[in-house]
């Protein structure tokens, strides 16, 4: 196996010279970096990056974990994040918690002996407290991603409650009363449905706490159980909390016979991949912007252009791209 050694014997330069040729940004003349790359090429050279962080104890590399991998919500924000750090020189070391607290914290501990510059993570629960403060203190810019589990990290979250606000007010104007919501929350977001009621108190209309259903697994499939709730509450429209709801909302209206939106009304949130093709209303968060702000705030950090004793906390509020899955109907009374 060659070595670095051997890529500046075969270039004519020093070793340093042909170190520094891997760097971007690096100091050195572009005929010469040429000969250092073109040697490598030859030799079947390929530099250790990681064993280069561990001796200069610093790195290129941002952390990613994710809770989800199958959801796109989540993938689109890891392309907007790469595109971006990588105009920055920055690599993306990504990994996937699968909602298990105990897998995010080797996932944190992986990013931490890479000598990780920023990790940006969607915490599962509060039960790594520990490894987080450690990252915290040794000055790692941690960014905490729609949850605000720790009190002492730089947050970025989105306003789902305002989300369920707009999508419930515009089904009211539309003459829905019966709007049943599948609702998801952790105990460290905005809830959608304290955007539900919101709306429906500013309509001066009852609010039935059995048309709020929190779904605890909401990436499970639950068609009988939708069935089941859709045939005994009736609802004329349906807010699905999150985009795999929407997906289990669909097959359970399809095997109900119920045309969308002939027989029932339907808004999904998270406007990913299928809302679109299917011609779906979705509540939309500003994923691009997303990524772009958790990029621009880890920078802030690393660059010391953002020094602060109190973490940054940053809202986005999603928007309510209108479709063609919301009919206009005559308003119930009230009490209907």
């Amino acid at each position: 196996m060659s070595t670095l050694n051997d890529v500046a014997l075969r270039a004519g330069v020093s070793t340093s010279t042909a170190s520094r040729a891997f760097r971007e940004g690096a100091s050195i003349k572009p005929e010469m970096q040429e000969r250092v790359l073109k040697a490598a090429k030859e030799l079947g050279y390929t530099p250790n990056l990681l064993a280069r962080s561990l001796k200069s104890n610093k790195s290129n590399f941002i952390g990613l974990d994710i809770c989800d991998i199958d959801n796109p919500f989540y993938t689109t924000i890891i392309k907007a994040m790469e595109e971006e750090l990588k105009k920055k020189g920055y690599q993306l070391i990504l990994s996937y918690s699968n909602g298990d607290y105990k897998v995010e914290r080797k996932n944190l501990e992986l990013f931490a002996s890479t000598q990780a510059m920023g990790i940006a993570f969607m915490p599962v629960s509060s039960k790594n407290r520990s490894i987080v403060e450690t990252l915290h203190q040794k000055g790692v810019a941690v960014i905490q991603l729609f949850n605000r589990t720790y009190d002492f990290v730089d947050t970025i979250s989105v306003r789902d409650d305002c989300g369920a606000y707009r999508a419930t007010k515009y089904l009211i104007e539309n003459g829905h009363r019966r709007i049943l919501l599948f609702n998801v929350c952790t105990p460290y977001s905005s809830d959608r449905a304290d955007g539900y009621r919101r709306a429906m108190e500013e309509a001066g209309l009852p609010c039935p706490e059995d048309y709020i259903v929190l779904v605890e697994k909401p990436g499970e499939v639950l068609n009988e159980q939708f069935q089941e709730l859709i045939t005994r509450l009736k609802p004329t429209a349906i807010i699905a909390g999150v985009y795999s709801i929407g997906k289990n909302v669909i097959r359970a209206c399809q095997r109900l016979h119920l045309k969308i939106p002939r027989d029932i009304s339907m808004i999904t949130v998270d406007d990913v991949e299928w809302p679109e093709l299917l011609d779906i209303t979705a509540v939309s968060p500003p994923i691009d912007y997303v990524g772009l702000s958790i990029v621009r705030m880890m920078e802030d950090h690393i660059s010391g252009k953002l020094v602060s004793n109190q973490p940054v906390i940053t809202t986005v509020e999603p928007e309510l791209k209108i479709r063609g899955s919301v009919r206009k109907i005559k308003a119930e009374a009230s009490g209907s």
